[in-house]
């Protein structure tokens, strides 16, 4: 009997930003569940909330510095988040494009 490895399926990337290479881990069936990150940013009343839930998603699912992701453009932390959730970067953009 063949042992298939699951370890293939995890959403661990790597991605360089301003020179630097971080990595980019999936959202945790437990983080998904207690649905804390996702939930609060689809409450977001306003752009400013929405972009300090983002970066405090971030800090947890990246190893990125807190002040640096504060630096970038928000279409850069929409992307990570994607990335964390398995997503193509490009997903969104292909979804805009459609409309």
């Amino acid at each position: 009997m063949e042992v298939v490895s699951l370890d293939k399926f995890k959403t661990e990337q790597k991605v360089t930003l301003d020179g630097n290479t971080y990595t980019v881990r999936g959202l945790t069936v437990a983080e998904y569940i207690d649905g804390s990150i996702i939930d609060e940013m689809e409450k977001a009343e306003t752009g400013k909330e929405y972009a300090k839930l983002l970066v405090d998603a971030l800090e947890v699912l990246t190893d990125i510095p807190r002040e640096k992701l504060k630096k970038q453009e928000l279409r850069v932390l929409s992307t990570l988040m994607r990335l964390s959730q398995g997503m193509s970067p490009e997903e969104e953009e292909e979804d805009t494009k459609k409309k």
